[in-house]
């Protein structure tokens, strides 16, 4: 399974962003590759973020997250396409809004090596479908929300 703590992986995720243009087309979805680019680094920030909960979340739903991380995660299933994007990450709402291709590339770089840096703690981090994740989980989502993305707009 491909993950950020892989030097690897990320250098080929790297390799892959480097052929991206401002002109690159998206295969599905609504967003252009700059709003793609601020999307990443605005989910990369969020993430990182003590974003937990006010409530715990109860035990039924805490069963559902764990599900849906495997199924997510491990099951090798590739993500839907459509699925709907929180207003936060979403550049058409909440969302970052694009600079400049190239200043945003940059700022999506930096984003995901300080997400995946080895000493990176999870503690307070909480996803808003997966919930609770170990480092290794966060480390696979990393990489394939970019993986995704980058199939997206077919690079």
């Amino acid at each position: 399974m491909k993950s950020l703590a892989d030097e690897q992986a990320k250098a080929t995720l790297l390799e892959r962003l480097d052929k991206l243009t401002e002109n690159s087309q998206a295969r599905w979805g609504r967003m252009n590759a700059n709003q793609m680019l601020c999307h990443l680094t605005d989910s990369f920030v969020l993430l990182q973020k003590d974003n937990m909960p006010a409530n715990p979340p109860s035990a039924l739903k805490q069963i559902q997250q764990k599900l849906m991380t495997w199924f997510a995660i491990y099951s090798g299933f590739p993500a839907p396409r459509g699925i709907p994007t929180i207003a936060a990450v979403d550049q058409e709402k909440k969302g970052t809004p694009p600079i400049g291709f190239n200043e945003d590339k940059q700022k999506l770089i930096a984003a995901m090596n300080q997400f995946s840096a080895s000493n990176r703690s999870y503690e307070n981090c909480y996803h808003p479908i997966f919930g609770d994740l170990s480092p290794k989980d966060w480390q696979h989502f990393g990489y394939m929300h970019m993986n995704h993305h980058f199939k997206q707009f077919g690079v």
